[in-house]
């Protein structure tokens, strides 16, 4: 079982679940608003189109993974991500997502979604 937890600005880690690309849109949307931004503005601060904001605030999940972290770097929101891992005699058998490695692959390459 994966926990991935987030934080907005310098603030700690929420154990609020995102489990579902509803949870991840809930978040976006509730954000943005927090930060009085428009979906407009938010898509011109990602580079793209309002459209593609609102499908990803109402939970759509064909959203790609690189766009989904840009927006959050837009919005200023920190991801962490731990699993449980399960051992048996030749070792785990299930090895958690390092998602810090991955945002901070993700920012070195300019935030393209190669």
């Amino acid at each position: 079982m994966y926990d991935l937890a987030y934080s907005v600005g310098n603030g700690s880690m929420s154990g609020i679940g995102l489990k579902t690309s509803v949870d991840i849109g809930a978040l976006v949307k509730d954000r943005r608003k927090a930060l009085s931004l428009t979906q407009a503005e938010l898509a011109e601060q990602v580079g793209v189109k309002r459209l593609w904001i609102g499908e990803l605030e109402r939970g759509n999940d064909a959203a790609s993974l690189g766009l989904i972290l840009k927006t959050f770097m837009a919005l200023n929101i920190s991801l962490s991500a731990d699993a449980e891992i399960a051992v048996d005699d030749e070792g785990p058998l299930i090895v958690g997502a390092d998602l810090d490695a991955l945002i901070e692959d993700f920012t070195h390459r300019g935030g393209h979604d190669d």
